[in-house]
């Protein structure tokens, strides 16, 4: 994590009048506990230097031997491509149908 962080829990006694007059001499007080809780963070610098190193790497595990690291780089980045040719090849294709008149325009096609 790049940050530290604390829960703090803080405790606060709370005097209630028992009934809903007006106060006076005589009236009688309910103390309640309210716990509420606050949290603080601090970011942690040494983390955050030592992640910054790491930015912008990404490690490809290949079992290419023939290929140098730009080639690899290259291939990797087109199997995007491939991919997707492979799923619209595989896939149910969508087709929209066509109402010809005449024969010559189902020739043309």
């Amino acid at each position: 994590m790049s940050f530290d962080y604390q829960i703090i829990e803080e405790t606060q006694i709370v005097k209630k009048q028992n009934l809903c007059y007006k106060p006076g001499k005589n009236t009688k007080y309910e103390e309640k506990t309210k716990t509420t809780y606050r949290l603080e963070y601090q970011l942690n610098q040494e983390t955050l230097n030592q992640a910054s190193l790491l930015d912008g790497i990404f490690p490809i595990v290949h079992n290419v031997t023939n290929l140098n690291d730009k080639h690899v780089l290259e291939t990797y980045k087109k199997q995007s491509v491939l991919t997707k040719r492979h799923s619209t090849l595989k896939g149910t294709n969508k087709v929209a149908p066509v109402y010809l008149k005449k024969t010559i325009c189902i020739e043309t096609m």
